[in-house]
């Protein structure tokens, strides 16, 4: 398996980068939970319920979590947290979330480990990763 790219040609203005080309990641399908609870399950003594139970568990407590300001960290996975994107004010007392909060991200970094010799910071989710051009 491997992450599908496509080529797109650049179009710009800027005459150095005009007409050159660069890839971008193509999504195939989307997997839901009660599939990768049957995937999980089919590889441990958890019933196909109890895997499902305990993401969903995991997802609520997670939202609870980062809803009081608190970042979520999965051991060797990475770490998610909100952010918020919002309009400009002209004073801090003119602020009013439900005005001025325009967007709510939710972020994940994947895990990051310092090697110890080059000081590189080494992602392990994202290591041996393939990819093939669409076709």
């Amino acid at each position: 398996m491997a992450i599908q790219l496509k080529l797109f040609q650049h179009k710009d203005t800027n005459k150095e980068t005009d007409g050159k080309w660069y890839a971008k990641s193509v999504c195939t399908e989307y997997v839901d939970i009660n599939y990768l609870a049957s995937k999980i399950s089919s590889h441990s003594p958890y019933s196909n319920g109890v895997v499902e139970g305990v993401i969903i568990s995991l997802i609520d407590e997670m939202k609870c979590q980062m809803e009081d300001g608190k970042g979520v960290v999965l051991d060797h996975f990475g770490k998610f947290r909100y952010s918020v994107e919002s309009e400009l004010f002209d004073e801090p007392e003119d602020f009013n979330p439900q005005k001025h909060i325009r967007k709510v991200k939710c972020h994940f970094t994947p895990l990051g480990i310092r090697d110890q010799f080059t000081h590189k910071i080494i992602y392990p989710l994202l290591e041996g990763l393939r990819f093939r051009r669409e076709k």
